[in-house]
């Protein structure tokens, strides 16, 4: 493992962690970087389910880990979310005000903010799923199962395979797939473990970031889903 591009020994251990605690290691800064993001979010020039979905996880990422530093981060809400709601469509700004009004929130409640935009965001992933409107498809199977209806194990249509038996990336247990596990709950844990074990953000798979993972995969009953779908339910589940 390489610091700044120093490798971490035991001559080097000092001059590393030190390193560390100047980048990481100021709770005000790290605090400063997120609020920084959000408030600089950029709309969105394509709209399409992918680009959405991408930019709700980056938000909702920041306000979760303001939360996790202790922030109360309905202080920031006047401010933060219009600035949140600029990165999406405007369709999107006129329902959430609609929504509040019957709702009788306020509508510098950014956790609500957040809240409503995941299931608007879930809502056009999972159109586009029955719509079939994919750009291609793949027989990849990721090594975490998806969100399934059914627990019953189901034979795989692949010869040579047997019944797909469940496995989780997080605690390394047999008995349940990593959206179901109970073990390792925190999101922020789950992302640590994924970064020791190598492996990819998406598809949950070893050897490639997330860069390099397949636009789509399947999941045991062969059924397409997006990545980023299977990224924020088993890293961020509700």
């Amino acid at each position: 493992m390489l610091v700044d591009g120093i490798a971490i020994t035991a001559s080097t251990y000092e001059e590393t962690k030190k390193i560390l605690h100047t980048r990481y290691g100021d709770r005000n800064r790290i605090i400063q970087a997120h609020l920084d993001y959000l408030e600089l979010s950029r709309p969105i020039h394509s709209a399409t389910p992918e680009a959405l979905n991408y930019t709700f996880l980056e938000c909702n990422r920041r306000i979760q880990a303001l939360r996790a530093l202790g922030e109360d981060v309905g202080g920031y809400g006047r401010v933060l979310t219009p600035k949140i709601l600029r990165a999406f469509p405007p369709d999107m700004c006129q329902r959430w005000i609609v929504h509040v009004k019957r709702q009788e929130l306020s509508e510098g409640d950014v956790i609500k903010l957040m809240a409503f935009l995941g299931e608007k965001v879930d809502g056009i992933l999972t159109a586009q799923k029955i719509r079939g409107d994919y750009r291609c498809t793949s027989n990849f199977t990721p090594t975490a199962a998806t969100p399934h209806i059914n627990s019953k194990h189901i034979k795989s249509t692949r010869k040579g395979k047997g019944e797909i038996k469940p496995f989780c990336v997080f605690c390394e247990s047999r008995t349940h797939w990593a959206q179901d596990c109970q073990t390792v709950s925190d999101g922020y844990d789950r992302i640590e473990r994924l970064k020791a074990a190598n492996r990819c953000f998406l598809c949950l798979n070893r050897g490639h970031g997330v860069r390099r993972a397949r636009p789509h995969v399947q999941d045991a009953r062969g059924t397409t889903i997006e990545p980023f779908v299977l990224r924020r339910r088993v890293l961020f589940p509700r």
